[in-house]
């Protein structure tokens, strides 16, 4: 995975969350979600992002 990226895992399952789709359905911005094992595969890697003092 890329320095600072995360994996999110059910607590659970132990499964992760993934970007649902193929290709470029994936690559949408109304692209879903799933549960998937977790493979640390490119759908599976997350950025926390401050949005401020809101």
């Amino acid at each position: 995975m890329t320095p600072g990226s995360i994996e999110l895992r059910n607590a659970n399952g132990g499964r992760c969350i993934q970007v649902a789709g193929v290709d470029q359905d994936a690559l949408r911005d109304s692209a879903g979600t799933e549960l998937w094992d977790c493979v640390a595969g490119a759908k599976q890697v997350w950025k926390l992002t401050h949005l401020g003092d809101n």
